[in-house]
């Protein structure tokens, strides 16, 4: 199965907005399970950043 993540830049302050103009972009793996998959992921966040949505895609 195919795991995604949509992630984002941390926002620099607690409103949620301005802070970094860079956009955000998809993380993805190929995994045995969600889960696996989720780890992964997560190991391959930069720093600064967040996961924002994940998503399966078993075809």
């Amino acid at each position: 199965m195919n795991v995604i993540a949509a992630i984002e830049p941390v926002p620099e302050n607690n409103t949620g907005e301005g802070g970094s103009t860079e956009q955000g972009r998809e993380l993805s793996v190929e995994a045995a399970s969600y889960e696996a998959g989720f780890a992964e992921l997560r190991g391959q966040v930069p720093e600064g950043w967040r996961i924002i949505n994940v998503r399966r895609d078993a075809y």
